[in-house]
């Protein structure tokens, strides 16, 4: 910082009317971008002299880039700290501007701002230095405002903005209340019908979920298609799932290659995000949510692969088609979700491998955004059907009886573990940590390998769960909030009471969720494809085939209300026997560990968690394919920090998980045959700060970084192959807010996404601001070829 701009910040206050008036730009000749910067500085010192110096830095320093995974603490803070000095300082300067500069700056940190100001007007040679002169404030009123504020930083306020209170419009100086503090501590889902960039009369938009790579799913033209089910939600809350009969096609009847599940909706007028989920004979096949639509209207497209189902899609018999979508219709609420669901069934025609990915990968821009497809999942270790994704070819396996336990086929049976009362959907809806639910269920004698495959979302109290603080901070500072019993949760799931496996779900940010304005027209991860988890049961058969029935029993650790869970009970049955003998050999199972501390101090607080846990499990399976023996061993680790600074007024929130599962399956205790890894680890990290107005309403800035990134090897005859994904989201913005709704905002999100295995690279970025998307690049490359 240049020494006169150093003594200009430290002056007296006797001298603040005197900056004030430069800053107004009177007699000041601002020529080149180191006066710009110094009068900033000036304009900043107005509000409190001693945060002048603390926050001049912002003004020489621009905002650092995203921070790596491993990132500490630390840094986290520090970065947090930044972008908090950036937005007091980028709101004074906004606030002293006319609303057609502001328009043209809202969305800039304080460093751009400063930047594009010094370019403006280098290049425009204006007089008037930044139209100060033609603000409709007075020199009189500006010196009046600076009494005030000066009289607010001798009552020791600390946060202060600037503007010209005779607007219709206009914030006010305010602390922070207990109303607004709670906004900030807490996220809500926010509504943002009330701002919309769009006209009406604008075309519908398309929105976007780029987390996928499409060369997962086939792209020549299906064998044959079929409508599954078409409704309209309207004023669908408490009414029971829209439902329709299922038999297969019969233009193209099994076996097929590959069958994908194609969701479009489209929804014009003012509405909420909203959960949603398809079931065939009460199975859950798709999790999504929906996005908020605009006046002008906005569609989209989830096409998933569903071949892993396929012992319910080809059931001669046929079955039942249901979606739950709770919709609120009113004259606030207007808009219906317009839903058309369908399958794609491809027949094998040699052109590309049985449940490999086509070597032959999409590069058209056109391609990437309406074939979305995400792959949450597909990495996870399902175990017979992951394999069939690895390099190999599909026939090898089948050739090869001592790893037949891994076919690179469907299971043959799946056992839906859900809710009976389908009124109210086929989920179980879990309101607290002792309310496991449970379904009873006897598997055939003939089987021989078992996966359990678990669907999850979090809603009310618990949506933003990595971000609650502990119950003790919401008693100590007489918050009446619900949203709290810490930040670390735990999906778990039960035979007959005993735990067998557990996972820390992927934080899924719902559309209206932390700032909906980041999710126009790009969603969060996994938003409109939510991940399933799969745990392998194999070493349990030794309980499970006994020809009694068992309770598989699904629950959350500290859980609050209300999460929607359900499961399927995906089964293999050995086609030579009638009846498989099994043990179940070590169960190492011990609590999770979890540790938690705490600074608390009124309204400020620090709070952090690390869990961990590290379980195995192994049992042998005697089929016709030989006696085998299974080894599951799993680690889980978790650490959170959430941190409350400025009496609550600030938050930072940040989080990772990881989970490492490796299964084994050997002949005897030192013959491997097959061994498969999986890694995962999932950060999240937003920090936010919120500064109140007038009429109820408050000013939110908010930076968030999102990243998955899953792993899988796979072991077969001493050859390795490999599959990973990196999908990483940057969002950054600010809105004004009142009673939930968005009146006023700007933002941008950055998303990456990365698909490698020993074949194929993808790589797709996706830049958008302000609803509209500037960017759409991918690029693609294989070491082999395909037809």
């Amino acid at each position: 910082m240049p020494d006169d701009a150093k003594a200009e910040v430290k002056d007296s206050s006797r001298r603040s009317k005197e900056r004030l008036r430069r800053a107004a730009g009177v007699g000041v000749d601002y020529s080149d971008r180191g006066d710009t910067r110094r009068r900033w500085r000036v304009l900043i010192s107005t509000a409190e002299i001693d945060l002048a110096e603390k926050l001049a830095y912002v003004l020489d320093q621009p905002l650092p880039t995203s921070l790596d995974v491993d990132a500490t603490v630390d840094q986290l803070l520090a970065l947090q700290k930044h972008k908090d000095d950036s937005i007091l300082a980028s709101c004074i300067i906004l606030a002293a501007m006319t609303p057609e500069l502001q328009k043209q700056h809202e969305h800039l940190d304080t460093y751009d701002i400063v930047y594009h100001l010094h370019e403006l007007f280098d290049k425009q040679a204006r007089s008037e230095k930044f139209e100060m002169n033609n603000l409709e404030l007075t020199i009189p009123k500006m010196i009046n405002m600076l009494n005030t504020v000066e009289s607010s930083v001798k009552g020791e306020q600390k946060t202060v903005i600037l503007v010209d209170s005779s607007k219709k419009s206009s914030k006010r100086k305010q602390k922070i209340s207990s109303t607004h503090f709670l906004t900030l501590a807490y996220p809500y889902r926010y509504d943002a019908h009330r701002y919309h960039r769009a006209p009406r009369a604008s075309p519908p938009q398309r929105y976007l979920g780029p987390t996928g790579a499409d060369f997962l799913l086939p792209r020549r033209s299906p064998s044959c298609s079929l409508t599954l089910l078409r409704h309209d939600f309207a004023d669908t809350y408490g009414r029971p799932p829209a439902s329709a009969p299922y038999a297969p096609p019969p233009g193209c009847p099994p076996p097929w290659d590959r069958v994908v599940l194609d969701l479009s909706v489209a929804c014009a007028g003012e509405q909420y995000d909203r959960i949603a989920a398809v079931w065939l004979d009460g199975a859950e096949i798709l999790r999504t949510s929906t996005a908020e639509p605009s006046e002008a209207g906005v569609f989209w497209r989830v096409r998933k692969d569903v071949t892993r189902y396929d012992a319910l899609l080809r059931r001669q018999e046929g079955g039942v088609v249901s979606m739950m979508l709770e919709n609120i219709v009113n004259d606030e609420f207007t808009g219906v979700y317009h839903v058309n669901v369908s399958l794609d069934f491809y027949i094998e025609d040699g052109e590309e491998p049985r449940f490999r990915p086509r070597s032959m990968l999409p590069t058209s821009d056109e391609e990437s955004i309406t074939q979305e497809q995400t792959i949450f999942g597909a990495s996870k270790p399902l175990l017979p059907p992951k394999i069939g994704f690895s390099s190999f070819k599909s026939g090898s396996i089948e050739n090869n009886a001592k790893v037949a336990p891994f076919p690179p086929k469907p299971s043959d049976l799946i056992i839906p573990i859900s809710s009976a009362d389908s009124q109210n959907g086929f989920w179980f809806r879990i309101k607290n940590e002792a309310d496991v639910h449970f379904k009873s269920v006897q598997i055939p004698g003939n089987t021989y390998w078992a996966v359990l495959e678990i669907y999850v979302s979090y809603h009310s109290n618990d949506e933003f769960w990595y971000s609650n603080p502990p119950n003790s901070y919401i008693l100590k500072n007489n918050l009446t909030t619900g949203r709290g019993n810490g930040s670390f949760r735990e999906v778990f799931a039960t035979i007959d009471g005993s735990f067998v496996s557990s996972i820390v779900p992927f934080p899924v940010i719902f559309t209206g969720g932390i700032n909906p304005l980041f999710w126009e027209p790009v969603v969060a991860l996994g938003a409109f494809n939510l991940p399933s988890y799969n745990i392998v049961l194999t070493p349990f058969l030794g309980l499970l085939l006994d020809g009694k029935s068992h309770d598989i029993g699904v629950g959350v650790t500290d859980g609050i209300s209300f999460w929607l869970i359900d499961a399927n009970l995906h089964i293999w049955l050995d086609p030579l026997s009638t009846y498989v003998t099994a043990q179940l050999v070590q169960y190492q199972a011990p609590r999770t560990s979890i540790s938690r501390k705490s600074k608390l101090n009124l309204l400020n607080g620090k709070f952090k968690i690390k869990a961990q846990r590290e379980s195995r499990f192994l049992g042998w399976v005697s089929s016709s394919f030989g006696n085998l023996t299974t080894d599951v061993d799993q680690k889980l680790k978790f650490k959170s920090l959430v941190n409350f600074t400025d009496d609550g007024a600030k938050k930072g929130v940040y989080m990772q998980a990881k989970l490492k599962t490796t299964v084994r399956i050997g002949e005897g205790p030192n013959t491997l045959l097959t061994q498969v890894t999986y890694k995962s680890k999932y950060p999240l990290m937003f920090v936010s700060s919120t500064l109140s107005g007038v009429n109820n309403t408050y000013t939110m800035k908010t930076y968030l970084s999102h990243i998955l990134s899953e792993k899988t090897t796979v072991l077969i005859d001493k050859v390795e192959t490999f599959s990973s994904i990196r999908d990483h989201q940057d969002a950054d913005g600010w809105m004004l807010v009142q009673d939930h709704s968005v009146l006023a905002g700007s933002a941008g999100t950055q998303q990456t996404y990365h698909y490698e295995d020993d074949h194929s690279s993808y790589l797709r970025k996706v830049i958008a601001r302000d609803g509209l998307v500037l960017s759409d690049t991918t690029t693609a490359s294989s070491s082999s070829s395909s037809s």
